[in-house]
């Protein structure tokens, strides 16, 4: 009966000890909302179940919410969406509405994003387009795009559509406001 006892145990040590993830797999894992308290205690915590193995890593949560922007190349007009129940119909609402705007028929998604927010940033004189996120605050979805776009050789980028896929601004540093519904 002991050994038995002692096997268990052990055995369970064993399972709770290889759940456990090191710092970059938990990094990786979880995403930062933004730089508020609210956050930076959602953001801990995650790292502290990860890194303990309590959290479940194996089995994340079903995206409720899908976003995707769609671009012309040759136009640089873009469609998106927000607030879609699937992956296809926020890039198939995000291609209508990029061949709607642009009519020239070479849009493509660039992005699609589930539960979190993206940016997309475009400089016409140099036909350079980039994207922003996914990440979970639309302002560092915002600086990123800026960034990419003003590296990939933009001057004169500016961010043309960003958004999170649930309809809410969520702001680093400030608390979420509703955005609207996608088109």
């Amino acid at each position: 009966m002991k050994f038995v006892l002692i096997s268990v145990f052990l055995l369970t040590a064993a399972v709770g000890a290889s759940s456990a993830q090191t710092q970059a797999d938990c990094e990786f894992h979880c995403v930062p909302c933004g730089e508020n308290k609210v956050c930076d205690a959602i953001y801990q915590a995650c790292l502290d179940k990860c890194r303990t193995g309590s959290g479940h890593l194996g089995t994340p949560s079903r995206p409720d919410v899908w976003g995707a922007v769609a671009v012309s190349p040759s136009t640089l007009l873009e469609g998106h969406s927000w607030n879609s129940k699937s992956e296809q119909d926020a890039s198939k609402r995000a291609l209508k509405g990029c061949q709607a705007a642009s009519k020239a028929g070479d849009c493509t998604v660039v992005v699609k994003v589930a539960d979190l927010c993206v940016s997309l940033a475009i400089s016409k004189p140099e036909k350079v387009y980039a994207v922003g996120g996914p990440t979970g605050a639309i302002t560092n979805a915002n600086s990123n795009a800026m960034l990419r776009c003003e590296r990939a050789g933009g001057q004169s980028c500016e961010v043309v559509t960003a958004f999170c896929a649930d309809g809410v601004r969520h702001e680093a540093g400030r608390a979420p406001a509703p955005i609207g519904r996608g088109k």
